[in-house]
């Protein structure tokens, strides 16, 4: 997706590889040969006349991690020089990233700190103190998406630190109950959440409100209240939560009942 998506050369050619293939061939494949069908044979074909990066972000949420590490690995060779990979994972696999084919860096809390606190004076440090940054760098803790909502929150006018929440989880609880402050939380929008966090891969707002057999008005309105907390480049064909944690606290025993999700009714 981030190759066709940023290179055109890529894309002709991958469409090409496609027109030639039938869905039938296609789907009798394994995944070494779609991975050869659908990026090598493009590359191949592809000039890249700059370095590009690929992000492989929370490989330690992929079912099959070590599958897929082992399929890059034997790959990587036939990869163009200019293509360079970033993964990121937590340390909770059995993973072995061996040094032949990666420079291997381990993120721990001294360094998550100290890049924080650099991303912090970098967005802040026109307006605010040093001291302050520091002291903000302390309230993130480690999490820098709570740094991230920090500086925007301070973009939108808020200064007093004691005012900011204590955490994500106040963030998103706080985010609900102001979205839904004129809309109650019906269960036509936890049924969707909840079909939203049981699907294995994300869906189209078509499909899900197919699904549900709602009308475009409630599709509409749905897709307003949700615009804050996915990603929306790839939305309406995608409803992809901005980050994992956000499915994952709906989920959690922390969410009051209100907002509280059974993945079980998404699968039902």
């Amino acid at each position: 997706y981030q190759l066709q998506k940023n290179n055109d050369t890529f894309c002709i050619e991958l469409y090409k590889q496609l027109e030639t293939t039938s869905v039938d061939a296609i789907c009798s494949m394994d995944t070494d040969e779609l991975f050869d069908n659908i990026i090598l044979l493009p590359l191949e074909k592809t000039s890249l006349t700059s370095r590009k990066y690929i992000i492989i972000d929370a490989l330690d949420e992929l079912d099959d991690a070590i599958k897929f590490m082992k399929l890059l690995e034997k790959s990587l060779c036939h990869l163009p020089n200019m293509l360079k990979i970033i993964i990121s994972s937590r340390n909770t696999l059995n993973l072995c990233f061996n040094p032949k084919y990666y420079d291997a860096i381990e993120i721990n809390r001294k360094n998550s700190s100290t890049s924080i606190g650099s991303y912090l004076s970098l967005r802040l440090s026109n307006d605010y103190a040093s001291e302050t940054i520091e002291e903000l760098t302390q309230k993130c803790g480690d999490n820098f998406l709570y740094a991230k909502l920090i500086c925007d929150d301070f973009s939108n006018g808020i200064s007093d630190i004691s005012k900011l929440p204590s955490g994500l989880e106040y963030i998103y609880q706080s985010y609900f109950q102001r979205a839904f402050s004129k809309f109650e939380f019906t269960n036509e929008y936890r049924k969707a959440f909840s079909v939203i966090i049981a699907a294995k891969e994300n869906i189209s707002l078509d499909l899900l409100s197919d699904i549900l057999k709602w009308d475009r008005s409630i599709a509409y309105d749905f897709s307003k209240l949700i615009s804050d907390l996915i990603n929306n480049n790839s939305f309406p064909q995608q409803i992809e939560f901005f980050h994992k944690s956000i499915d994952d606290w709906l989920k959690s025993d922390q969410v009051i009942t209100e907002f509280q999700i059974d993945e079980q009714q998404g699968l039902d």
